[in-house]
């Protein structure tokens, strides 16, 4: 049980966090649980307020660049692990719809990679393999006395809040970016959108016609890209509609070739019956 000092200290030590991410400043609060036997710090809460977090944004924009669907309502998230030499590790975990939300999911893997719950592990302990942070898109459920969806009422303590309360070590930071709601997602899927059109249209990210072409056989960025290109340098730069029918014209013309050269050299059957016939007879050999 913590004492009141140790639990000053904790506090007075939080409100002096200051760090800085995407531009936008924050301070952690440290989150409390109410216990019977008193007041128990389980895990330091960090608000990023809404600002676009790097490694998950580069799995959400890199789907994107191989024409697959980085837009998902899937929460993303990750836990940084660090070994006896300092070295980091990062573990990926995703939500599933109606089953494991992300802050499950990690934990699980973490088990099963290690075969222990190292997220119980003090992260200032060098000597030991710890989880020093976790990092999800949405604030894990149940926070701030917000009632999960039913499926998750009914498992792993009720809620992502108490589920990470219960398991992870008190110092481990938990890190999201907007609140646990359509309207929080929305807000970080379109400032995501906003940074991969940026990305783009400075260069420092490239993707071509072809890997933009979706499934209902629209090119769903073109529109967003161009106008900004025109924003910021006043012309609208690649027309990836235009350069996805000139690459599906060239592809239909070596297609035709192949089918061409493709007739001309077919042999036919009898004669490759023939010719099997003699290899297959042992005095050819």
């Amino acid at each position: 049980m913590l004492t009141q000092q140790r639990r000053q200290n904790l506090a007075s030590r939080s409100s002096a966090v200051r760090k800085q991410q995407g531009g936008i400043a924050f301070r952690p609060p440290v989150q409390f649980v109410k216990t019977a036997a008193g007041t128990v710090q389980r895990y330091i809460s960090n608000d990023l307020g809404g600002a676009v977090e790097p490694l998950t944004y580069k799995k959400r924009a890199d789907a994107e660049d191989m024409g697959l669907n980085g837009r998902g309502d899937n929460n993303n998230g990750w836990a940084k692990i660090v070994d006896e030499n300092n070295k980091e590790e990062i573990i990926y975990g995703i939500s599933a719809f109606n089953s494991a939300h992300t802050e499950e999911s990690l934990l699980t893997k973490i088990k099963k990679i290690y075969g222990e719950e190292i997220y119980k592990n003090d992260p200032s302990d060098t000597s030991k393999k710890r989880v020093t942070e976790i990092y999800t898109e949405r604030r894990p459920c149940g926070a701030d006395g917000e009632k999960p969806e039913k499926s998750r009422q009914d498992r792993n303590e009720g809620s992502c809040d108490s589920y990470l309360k219960k398991n992870v070590h008190a110092n481990v930071i938990v890190s999201f970016s907007v609140e646990n709601s359509s309207k929080g997602f929305n807000l970080l899927k379109s400032n995501i959108t906003a940074k991969y059109y940026d990305d783009i249209v400075k260069g420092t990210r490239l993707i071509t016609a072809s890997n933009m072409k979706t499934r209902n056989g629209s090119l769903y960025h073109q529109f967003g890209i161009r106008s900004l290109c025109y924003e910021k340098y006043k012309f609208y730069g690649r027309d990836y509609d235009s350069e996805y029918k000139y690459f599906e014209k060239q592809k239909e013309e070596v297609d035709n070739k192949y089918k061409k050269v493709a007739s001309i050299i077919n042999v036919d059957e009898s004669f490759k019956k023939e010719i099997n016939e003699k290899v297959e007879d042992p005095h050819m050999k």
